[in-house]
This record gives C-alpha cells, structure tokens and sequence, in this order.
C-alpha cells in the first residue's frame, strides 16, 4: 500500500466578508486593479459540532482539506488562526467526523477565485444552507455559526 503525501499548514488569515448584489461590478473592478482569475470552484463545506472554534469538511474540485480555525464573531475584518490538513476528495474522514461529531451546517457554493499577489478575492454563490440539526447545548453559538454560515464563510 502506496502512502499518500498530504500537506499541513498553519497560518493566520484576515478575511472581510460582504454581501455583494452586483458580482459584475465587482468582476469589471477586480479586472482592472489586475487581479487574475484562477478560476471557479464549487465548494461543499461541512461544518462540525465542536466545543471550541470551528472544524469544517471542504470538499471541492481545486481544495480538499480539513479547517480548523478560531475567530472572533465579530463584524469587519477578522483574524484567523488557521490549521489546515490537506485531504482526497472522497477520503473516510468525512464519515468518521460525521459519527465522532455530528454535523453542524453543510455549505453549498460555487467560488470564483481572484487574486493579486498574496491576497485573494472570491465571488460566491451560496445554495441555503442546510442545517443538520439544531443542537439545544450550544444555543446561541450554534445559531451565530448557522447564520454566519448563510453568508460566506472561509
């Protein structure tokens, strides 16, 4: 049996998230500060059940991994610390998280992905997300994530 070389990684993040109603606009802007187009990804991020920061499953076509990461709910910009383990589409991990965890929330999205040197810049368009079930033990958090989760989330 072959081992897989996967890659791990920490890092810190600061992302602004905003609702956008013109992506054209957006696109014709990003286009002429010289941002290039990497390409568009369709993305199902599962979010689990866990007692401190988030734990998220992406499943896409360019990025496979699992996200662990801890931020403030906060508006604006916001800092993240980020711990990030490449994976295979497909891999057991997602069942084995499913039964040890249980799902929170499970994202559907298709990202266009921008960038300029080092910092990136998506354009989403997220399905409703579905939520598994509500969880009475975390309340409010649960419901900040969920809603959060409506939006974009990394």
């Amino acid at each position: 049996m072959q081992k897989e070389r996967l890659a791990t990684w920490k890092h810190v993040n600061i992302e602004v998230k905003a609702r956008c109603a013109e992506p054209d606009r957006i696109r014709t802007i990003l286009k002429a500060i010289g941002a290039g187009f990497r390409g568009t990804d369709r993305q199902v991020d599962t979010y689990f059940k866990v007692s401190s920061g988030r734990l998220k499953l992406r499943e896409g076509l360019f990025e496979n991994a699992l996200v662990f990461y801890e931020r403030e709910d906060t508006g604006g910009p916001k800092q993240s610390s980020v711990i990030l383990f490449q994976t295979d589409k497909g891999c057991v991990l997602k069942d084995m998280l499913i039964k040890a965890q249980g799902v929170l929330v499970v994202i559907d999205k298709t990202r266009e992905i921008y960038c300029i040197e080092n910092v990136k810049f998506h354009i989403d368009v997220v399905k409703r997300p579905r939520v598994v079930r509500r969880d009475r033990g975390h309340g409010n958090q649960s419901r900040r994530r969920q809603e959060e989760a409506s939006g974009s989330m990394q």
